[in-house]
């Protein structure tokens, strides 16, 4: 049986105030397929958050109907989703005379996608950005593989689906066969979740624990509720965005 969820919930101001979630996570499982994506959109930019909610819709709907049957048509899906993407909202500029630019919808972007076929299981993930991707064994206490943050010149610079140069920071992994637990963050939640650039299971396994032991519901659930408590936000006041995937 196969469990997965996704929760965003946004970050607080310096005076504690709930800010506008600039993140986006969405998931779409149908019996043999699971996608999941998540994306951060750039707070420093005017519509980092439409870029995000719009980047995830458009992932999911490509893969959804390429259904990719190889490492190869994985990222050429990936890759058109982007351009597509880049395409629908320069043209959109031009035509509401709008003054803001393509690189005002900035966004990082994680994808998971699994897919039973007759005869083996298709595993791959897509990463362009800050964020982490782990895939973890039975137990949640060891990492299968692991997909790290890229930073710019500076820790807190990443690389966005709207610069220039997005195919040369375009991450695609075949992560290792049977490797199909996994979770993944965007850049406020790593903080919890990642210890000099491995896991730190004191965090993720009794939260892969628990999401195990429930629904997929009442693990979302109880998963905003801490992802968005006073304890959370202490640690960081970032917007915190996770996807979720047990089998």
């Amino acid at each position: 049986m196969v469990k997965l969820g996704t929760v965003s919930v946004p970050g607080q101001d310096k005076n504690g105030d709930q800010k506008q979630n600039q993140d986006c996570a969405s998931d779409f499982y149908d019996r043999d397929l699971a996608i999941i994506v998540v994306c951060d959109g750039a707070g420093s930019k005017t519509f980092g958050g439409v870029g995000s909610y719009y980047l995830c819709r458009v992932l999911i709907r490509y893969l959804r109907l390429t259904k990719p049957s190889d490492h190869v048509i994985f990222r050429e899906s990936i890759e058109r989703a982007i351009v597509r993407f880049r395409c629908v909202i320069e043209r959109l500029c031009r035509q509401k005379n709008l003054r803001v630019t393509l690189e005002d919808f900035a966004c990082t972007m994680m994808v998971c996608f699994r897919q039973i076929c007759a005869d083996r299981t298709l595993n791959y993930c897509a990463h362009l950005g800050d964020g982490a991707i782990f895939y973890l064994d039975s137990t949640f206490e060891t990492a299968e593989f692991v997909s790290l943050p890229e930073n710019g010149e500076y820790a807190n610079q990443t690389y966005f689906v709207t610069d220039e140069n997005w195919r040369e920071h375009l991450r695609i992994h075949s992560p290792p066969d049977g490797a199909f637990n996994l979770i993944l963050m965007t850049d406020g939640v790593t903080p919890m979740a990642l210890k000099n650039n491995e896991p730190f299971f004191d965090f993720v396994r009794p939260l892969m624990s628990f999401l195990n032991n429930s629904s997929s519901q009442e693990g979302n659930q109880s998963l905003a509720k801490m992802l968005g408590s006073k304890k959370s936000m202490a640690i960081s006041a970032d917007d915190k965005s996770v996807g979720w995937l047990i089998v």
